[in-house]
């Protein structure tokens, strides 16, 4: 097996990894009628962890849950993973979709909480996803 080969079978294996989770979760988790996790946690994890306190502003985070980051996007509550060099799994519900970003770069800068590009990527998402309407 060649080093290439080697490495393009990981990252497909993390990323179908990822998808089966995502997918587990989008849907509340249930596989063939069962639950896998528990309701409450899926709600809990995509709302805000008011508990925690922003160490810059001293005041409640509405900006992340369990593990899962949150964003307001043009009025939808968008959760997402976010990786430490760029890549990205957002959650938006409302169109029934995942948008999945594999890269190895992310914006330094920051819009509420959230690096510059996941506004990049989830402005293209919108537009293809009103393309298919």
């Amino acid at each position: 097996i060649s080093k290439i080969h080697f490495y393009f079978k990981i990252l497909h294996d993390f990323i179908f990894d990822y998808f089966i989770d995502i997918l587990r979760f989008k849907n509340r988790t249930e596989v063939n009628s069962k639950q896998i996790i528990p309701a409450d946690y899926i709600k809990k994890s995509i709302t805000p962890a008011h508990y925690l306190t922003d160490s810059k502003t001293h005041k409640a985070v509405d900006f992340y849950g369990y593990q899962w980051w949150i964003m307001n996007y043009n009025g939808k509550q968008v959760p997402y993973a976010r990786g430490i060099l760029g890549q990205y799994i957002f959650i938006i519900p409302e169109d029934n979709a995942i948008i999945v970003r594999l890269g190895h770069k992310r914006s330094r800068n920051y819009i509420n909480h959230h690096p510059t590009d996941t506004y990049s990527y989830l402005n293209t998402a919108e537009r293809i996803l009103n393309a298919r309407k």
